[in-house]
């Protein structure tokens, strides 16, 4: 009774609308007039906030329960007003905030105290906002019902499949069932065909507390036999709604679903929708295989190729439930990806492979975490299916945005697997600062899959730059994924920042920088820039590095600089390794770690060479600029000539450093770290050899036909003839090293994959060089040319 007094209240003369449910009268005697309706542009909701997940909360940012008081009282008004077009705006509006409501996990008693809000009162108003809706569905005109449909589909839409449903309209939630569903009937049974179809699609995104209905029930089995055919589509949505909930249902529909499919007289349209129903007969693994060898049979009987397409989606599906039927069904997709099939079920065949590896792979992953072993069979089959799933993506790298949508769905649902387990909202974050999930097992566990989620991710973003795929929707898809996990906080440091990474990762941030220089839209400055957005994200990296060496997590720090500077980010790499050095002892360990941290800090400079900096902006220059132009650049291109040969000297100097670092330890300890000398003393000598390049011809004038003077002509041949012996010496060097590179690469037969294509790619990088580097004294207009060719080596 208090929570009644207090709502009516709070809200004035509307709180009497919220009781008006509990009658079995309808809420008004006089329906309101019909809504007018004009034809405008639909109106655009603003994006309401996601407050699961994040991992710095605002404080004292309202919730889904703090507001659904007020947008139950907005709906009120809206609905109740003449102005045209109100009503529809507000319900447009409403489907995202049902889906916030599903969402959002109960609110704990810390969020009802903080907004004063009393317990169950969100449940009240959310109840009310329903019964609005429904109301409005039985009195209002065919665009309003069009309107109210779209946001219960909107919610449904939303749903994560892979957990039971506990949302907005779970039965548990909803309190006027009957009344509800009363509404409803009244419509389908006075209303014509589209008011009939409304009506079912209704039913169907109620399924959770319409399916205990017997009259529902029936109504809907009795739908599936109409003579209409928008009236057919929509039962049959409806009946996959329940299926999916409901076993005896499911077969009841396998029936009707078999008789209808194989009747000559069934319209296309309706075959086609059969077809995409069979993949919601899946409740239960028997039944599953019933569904299956059915649909098998239909497969077939019919040429059409749409319905031959979404038969195939329905089986994988299907396929997906049983590991039995997904090498059958494997086998069967191979049959379609023969010459004699078309275009489309070609396509089809592969990407419906992927889905039935990545489907799997959830299901295996939610057994793993239910046994919390990663000893488990089921653990070692989630690296097998990997491995399986770069093999197809291999095969097929135009699927890669696919991939890329079904990771992130597989990491959405790894982060909120169990009702149990998903996190607190910002509000409960603000009151709770920390929330045990389910132990340190559970969190360890989730880190090591999602450790080979990411060793696939970098696997996967290699491939595609090989077959030359990488674009900014894949730079888009990878930075959602990222944050994705960023905002959770069920994991651990260690998985923040190698996912972090992915992002600095120098094959996806390479080619977007280079699409970025070659852009000619004069928009592409607007906005954040690449260059910033690296920057404020190496920033958030560190962060993570910081608060894992606060905990003292020193070996999985190591790891992850290790990462980093396989990916490339050598200011996190440099970041770690000096932090660790103060905590190493062991007088080779510190060696080894000073080492690293000279090697990465001189990558570092290399790499800003690429890249512009902030507070010194390093622009290229043109390549073939004219004689009219020299003149006039000869002072800023001396000015960042000689910037380059400071900082490529520098850099030359962190080598130097690093590897009479390593001879140290060796005279020390007696440890001798082979590869890492030779490869060292390499790269110090093509450094070297760079350095010497850039010094050399920076000293040559190019503009000797101006000059008139017999005696500064022959200074300049002599300085030429010089020149032109220090360069042919080098080019000599380059060629001796690109064959070392080589040497080193068939000395170690047991080096992994990657670092022999690396040394490889080095070696062919030496020899280009010793090639251009003459022509570069002959040909004047190329020597600026050559200059970028020696920066970005």
């Amino acid at each position: 009774m208090e929570l009644i007094l207090k709502a009516k209240e709070r809200i004035g003369l509307l709180g009497i609308i919220f009781m008006e449910g509990e009658s079995e009268t309808p809420v008004s005697t006089n329906p309101p007039p019909p809504t007018q309706v004009h034809q405008s542009t639909p109106v655009q909701s603003a994006p309401l906030p996601s407050t699961i997940g994040k991992r710095k909360p605002t404080e004292m940012e309202r919730n889904s329960a703090a507001c659904v008081m007020e947008w139950s009282i907005e709906l009120e008004k809206a609905l109740r007003s003449k102005k045209p077009g109100r009503s529809l705006k507000a319900i447009s509006e409403i489907s995202p905030r049902l889906q916030q409501l599903s969402k959002e996990p109960d609110p704990s008693p810390a969020v009802y105290h903080l907004f004063d809000l009393i317990p169950g009162e969100d449940k009240l108003f959310s109840n009310v906002i329903i019964l609005r809706l429904a109301n409005a569905f039985e009195f209002g005109d065919k665009h309003t019902r069009v309107c109210i449909v779209k946001a219960f589909l909107f919610e449904y839409k939303k749903r994560n499949k892979q957990k039971e449903y506990k949302g907005v309209l779970c039965k548990t939630r909803v309190h006027m069932q009957a009344e509800l569903l009363r509404r409803v009937k009244v419509v389908f049974d006075s209303g014509d065909v589209e008011d009939r179809a409304l009506a079912l699609g209704l039913f169907g995104c109620w399924a959770h507390f319409t399916k205990q209905s017997a009259s529902i029930q029936y109504l809907v089995l009795s739908s599936l036999v109409s003579s209409h055919v928008l009236e057919v589509q929509a039962a049959l949505f409806a009946a996959g709604c329940f299926a999916e909930l409901s076993d005896d249902f499911a077969c009841v529909v396998l029936e009707m679903l078999l008789h209808m499919m194989s009747s000559p007289e069934t319209l296309p349209a309706i075959r086609l929708a059969g077809a995409r129903l069979f993949a919601k007969l899946g409740c239960s693994q028997s039944l599953a295989n019933n569904a299956y060898k059915a649909s098998l049979k239909l497969l077939l009987e019919f040429s059409d190729e749409y319905y031959q397409v979404a038969m195939l989606v329905s089986l994988s599906k299907l396929a997906s439930r049983s590991t039995i039927l997904i090498s059958q069904q494997v086998d069967l997709l191979l049959l379609f990806l023969s010459h004699e099939k078309t275009l489309q079920l070609r396509a089809t065949a592969p990407s419906q492979v992927i889905l039935l590896i990545i489907d799997r792979i959830t299901i295996l992953v939610k057994l793993v975490l239910d046994l919390c072993q990663t000893d488990s069979v089921e653990f070692q089959q989630v690296n097998c299916l990997f491995n399986l799933l770069f093999l197809v993506i291999r095969e097929y790298p135009d699927l890669h945005v696919l991939v890329l949508d079904q990771i992130s769905v597989l990491v959405k649902s790894l982060s909120y697997m169990d009702d149990n387990l998903v996190v607190t909202t910002e509000t409960d974050a603000f009151v709770h600062h920390s929330v045990d999930l389910k132990g340190e097992k559970s969190r360890i566990i989730r880190s090591k899959l999602l450790f080979k989620v990411y060793r696939f991710l970098v696997a996967f973003l290699e491939n595609l730059t090989e077959a030359g795929a990488i674009s900014t929707e894949v730079f888009d898809k990878v930075k959602l994924l990222v944050e994705l996990v960023c905002q959770s906080n069920l994991f651990e440091c260690y998985t923040y920042v190698l996912y972090s990474l992915l992002l600095r990762c120098q094959i996806i941030w390479g080619n977007m920088v280079n699409a970025s220089e070659g852009s000619r839209n004069p928009d592409r400055n607007s906005g954040i820039s690449l260059d910033n957005y690296s920057m404020k994200h190496e920033l958030r990296t560190i962060e993570c590095a910081k608060r894992m060496l606060a905990e003292k997590n020193n070996w999985p720090a190591y790891r992850v600089g290790v990462c980093a500077a396989c990916q490339g980010d050598w200011l996190t790499t440099t970041f770690i390794f000096k932090q660790l050095v103060l905590k190493v002892r062991s007088n080779s360990c510190s060696c080894w770690m000073n080492s690293l941290v000279q090697f990465a800090n001189s990558e570092r400079k290399l790499e800003l060479l690429l890249l512009p900096k902030q507070g010194l902006e390093t622009h290229k220059l043109h390549l073939t600029p004219s004689s009219n132009d020299l003149g006039c650049q000869d002072a800023a291109s001396s000015i960042k000539q000689h910037i380059y040969s400071k900082e490529l000297a520098a850099a030359y100097n962190g080598l130097c450093s690093s590897l009479e670092t390593l001879k140290v330890d060796d005279v020390k300890t007696g440890h001798i770290f082979y590869f890492q000398h030779w490869f060292l003393s390499l790269r110090v000598k093509v450094i070297r050899a760079v350095v010497d390049i850039v010094k050399i011809l920076g000293n040559i004038p190019f503009d000797q036909d101006n000059t008139t003077n017999n005696g500064k002509v022959e200074n300049l041949m002599v300085g030429y003839l010089m020149s032109l012996q220090k360069i042919t010496q080098i080019s000599l060097q380059l060629k001796r090293l690109a064959r070392e590179f080589d040497l080193v690469t068939t000395s170690f037969i047991d080096m992994d994959k990657k670092s022999s294509k690396i040394i490889s790619e080095l070696a062919m990088s030496c020899s280009l060089l010793a090639f251009c580097t003459g022509f570069a004294h002959y040909i004047p207009s190329l020597f600026k040319l050559f200059l970028i060719v020696v920066w970005e080596f």
